[in-house]
């Protein structure tokens, strides 16, 4: 069940009595307000010792995120660019009645895109975790280096997995394009 609180600006997924924001991992058990319209989910004592103990949805954690709002927009631009370059090549090899294998091309800003709209969905730059940085200046202006060697290999599993996650996409769309170019 999706629904929107005063207190929060983030859509709020409810689970059978279990709360998940997209940036916060914890899990928190929710009991709804007897007000009229939902009201702000109250938590149980064990479960706000939980989400004090969590740290904020705009500080750095290792291997979950790792840039702030501004790299946040940065990277969807970057999906949106990929996409946009993908659907111009399909387009003029479609006009231009270019060889079916042609579409392969589409590989490359498809790769982009995903990678672009993951790192943004996740929260979490795969160039920032090789560089051992992170950056939340549109956030709450914390920039940094990661200096912990556990912290980076958390970093560096996340950035793999993001990578890995865009050129499946890529492959499968591209194969998809492919397949309906050829018939």
């Amino acid at each position: 069940m999706l629904y929107m609180t005063a207190a929060r600006t983030r859509p709020v997924v409810e689970w059978w009595g279990w709360q998940s924001q997209c940036s916060v991992f914890a899990l928190r058990r929710v009991r709804r307000s007897p007000h009229i319209g939902g009201g702000h989910p109250s938590l149980g004592s064990w479960a706000r010792a939980l989400a004090t103990a969590t740290p904020g949805q705009d500080s750095y954690r290792p291997g979950v995120c790792n840039i702030g709002k501004n790299e946040t927009r940065k990277r969807y631009a970057t999906g949106f660019v990929g996409l946009t370059i993908a659907g111009a090549l399909v387009y003029a090899i479609a006009q231009f009645s270019l060889p079916t294998w042609s579409l392969l091309v589409c590989f490359f800003p498809l790769a982009l895109g995903a990678e672009g709209f993951l790192q943004g969905y996740f929260k979490f730059c795969a160039g920032f975790a090789a560089r051992s940085i992170f950056d939340f200046s549109g956030s709450s202006n914390e920039k940094g280096k990661v200096t912990d060697n556990e912290a980076h290999n958390l970093d560096m599993r996340k950035a793999m997995r993001i990578n890995l996650y865009s050129f499946v996409t890529a492959a499968v769309v591209t194969t998809i394009i492919y397949l309906a170019g050829a018939v």
